[in-house]
């Protein structure tokens, strides 16, 4: 497959957020998407899309699919700084996608198709990340937006709690438990309620949290520490019973299999963002085969979402796919056909490649 032109474009969510999105095309006038969101900073994004285009662009204008995912990819193994690597990952990982969806525009069957014979499933049950739609950081203000994703269906809900400076007078670690403990008494015992740690709070203060946590009915604890910090995820699992997520960060499998070996993780959360779709697959397939669940780390745009559930679809035994529950109220209208939450459901995209397609210009859409 040739590709003769690279198209990409940011999408300002809230202050919190930025999402980004490419497309390629080839010189017979098909084109796939992919999102690169929560890749780099907006300087560092800018840089390296404006550098695959010009790659795209250079010579005959007919670069070949493959040797552009290689060079990307290659990037990634190469580059010794995490952000780095972690950016580059996540350009690659868009490539792929956006290949994939041509590919299988093709082939004439959703994308899937090319990773398994049979979904798993034509609905996928979501959960609502409440992290990027709270506008009013104070505890009321995280209680009113997951009272709110209750109500819209959300039975599980999960929030970040330990990402904003405390309040003067309290600890990091003070000021979310707060916000937690006031999220709880606004569903009560209606919804699961999982915890974003972030590691932003120091394994002594986490540790010392953890009866707290647990009296709350925190369902999960995801990335109290990094998911290759084997040791210390160990001794946060021989403290407490809260199942402990991780594997957002993970690029491959191999960076995280150990950690899977090891029984340290209950729940493994690839991102198809960041790993792309193929090493998503092999990461959550490996994983289910451990025993271990399986959700998607996912709390972006409209064409991770989809990748998503395609992704959900070729995976043994999906768990919940994670939404950015009201981070951007127009995005449905970014994508054509809208994306259409049923509840707290969403359909596989049965159409061919990914089954959605960014609808251009992409800000006048949201006007």
């Amino acid at each position: 497959m040739q590709i003769a032109r690279c198209d990409w474009w940011p999408v300002d969510v809230s202050p919190r957020a930025r999402w980004w999105f490419l497309r390629l095309t080839t010189p017979e006038g098909e084109s796939g998407g992919g999102e690169c969101s929560d890749g780099a900073p907006a300087p560092e994004m800018e840089r390296a899309l404006a550098t695959l285009a010009g790659e795209i662009a250079s010579g005959d204008d007919r670069a070949e699919a493959a040797d552009v995912l290689a060079a990307w990819r290659a990037r990634r193994d190469a580059a010794t700084e995490p952000r780095d690597r972690h950016r580059f990952a996540t350009v690659a990982a868009a490539i792929e996608c956006a290949l994939d969806d041509i590919a299988a525009q093709r082939d004439g069957v959703p994308l899937w198709r090319r990773y398994a014979p049979v979904p798993t499933t034509g609905v996928v049950r979501l959960y609502a990340n409440i992290n990027r739609g709270v506008r009013d950081r104070t505890p009321a203000g995280f209680a009113r937006t997951a009272a709110q994703a209750l109500a819209d269906g959300f039975t599980t809900i999960k929030c970040a709690p330990f990402d904003d400076d405390p309040p003067a007078g309290q600890t990091l670690a003070q000021a979310g438990l707060v916000r937690i403990a006031a999220i709880r008494d606004a569903i009560g015992s209606q919804a699961e309620l999982l915890v974003d740690a972030h590691e932003r709070v120091g394994l002594p203060s986490l540790l010392a949290l953890l009866p707290e946590l647990e009296s709350l009915g925190v369902a999960w604890l995801e990335d109290a520490v990094l998911f290759n910090d084997i040791a210390g995820l160990q001794r946060l699992k021989n403290a407490t019973g809260i199942p402990l997520a991780g594997g957002e960060q993970a690029l491959t499998l191999d960076e995280i299999a150990p950690a899977i070996r090891a029984g340290v993780l209950d729940v493994v959360v690839p991102d198809v963002k960041h790993a792309g779709l193929s090493a998503t697959l092999a990461i959550a397939r490996y994983a289910s085969g451990a025993g271990l669940r399986i959700s998607l780390h996912n709390p972006t745009g409209p064409l991770a979402t989809a990748a998503s559930l395609h992704a959900i679809a070729a995976t043994p035994n999906p768990g919940l796919l994670e939404f950015a529950y009201d981070a951007l109220p127009a995005r449905s209208r970014m994508i054509s056909p809208t994306e259409c939450l049923e509840g707290a459901t969403l359909r596989v995209p049965d159409g061919p490649g990914l089954g959605v397609q960014l609808v251009y210009p992409i800000q006048e859409r949201l006007a």
